[in-house]
C-alpha cells in the first residue's frame, strides 16, 4: 500500500473482510491514524464503520485487540501484575513467548482517536447515531392520531387496531412512545 500514491482503502478494506485478515485491517487503521491529516482520519472512521457493517462480531473482536490500548488500559495491567507477587514463582516457568503483545506507545489525540474507532468497531457509535437520526427526523403528527384514538368508542374496533398500526410505523425505532401513555 505504501507504493501506491493513492490506493483504494474502501476496496482494500472489503478484501481484509472477505479474506478474514484482522491483522490488516487493524494495520490499515494504525497506518492512516499515524498520518494525522483530517483526510486520512476520515477514511479510517469510515473503514471502521465498513468493518462494523461487512464484518462478523468475532473479526471485530479480532481487529480491536489488534489496536493499540489506552494507556489507562495499561498502567492498570501494570497496578495488577505487581499485585500478584505471590504467584510470581507459579507462573514464572510459563513459557510467554509465543504471545503477540501490539502495545505501542500513542499520543493523547492518537488514544482518543483509536478509542472512538473502537467504538464503532464495538457498534455503540453507529446505534446512537441512528437513533439520534430517527428521533430528530420524526415529524409524525401525534394530535391527528390521538383524536382518532380518542373518537373511537371501542377498543376492539378495526380502526383502532390500525391506528395503533400507524403510530407503529410512524414512530418506528425513534423510541417515541408518548401514544401509549
Amino acid at each position: 500500500m505504501n507504493e501506491i500514491p493513492n490506493p483504494d482503502y474502501f476496496s482494500i478494506a472489503k478484501c481484509v473482510v472477505y479474506l478474514n485478515q484482522h491483522s490488516l485491517a487493524a494495520n490499515l487503521i494504525q497506518q492512516l491514524v499515524k498520518r494525522e491529516d483530517s483526510k486520512s482520519l476520515a477514511v479510517a472512521y469510515q473503514i471502521a464503520f465498513d468493518l462494523y457493517e461487512n464484518g462478523t462480531q468475532e473479526f471485530l473482536a479480532k481487529v480491536m485487540e489488534a489496536l493499540p490500548k489506552e494507556e489507562k488500559d495499561d498502567e492498570a495491567n501494570g497496578d495488577a501484575k505487581s499485585e500478584a507477587g505471590e504467584n510470581e514463582g507459579l507462573l514464572s516457568d510459563i513459557d510467554t513467548s509465543n504471545v503477540s503483545r501490539t502495545k505501542q506507545s500513542a499520543s493523547a489525540e492518537e488514544s482518543k482517536v483509536f478509542a472512538s474507532v473502537r467504538e464503532v468497531l464495538q457498534g455503540t457509535k453507529s446505534i446512537e447515531l441512528n437513533l439520534e437520526f430517527l428521533y430528530r427526523n420524526n415529524h409524525a403528527d401525534k394530535n391527528i392520531l390521538n383524536k382518532i384514538r380518542d373518537s373511537l368508542e371501542s377498543r376492539n374496533s378495526i380502526v383502532h387496531s390500525g391506528v395503533t398500526f400507524a403510530n407503529a410505523f410512524m414512530n418506528a425505532g425513534t423510541t417515541s412512545d408518548t401514544f401509549f401513555r
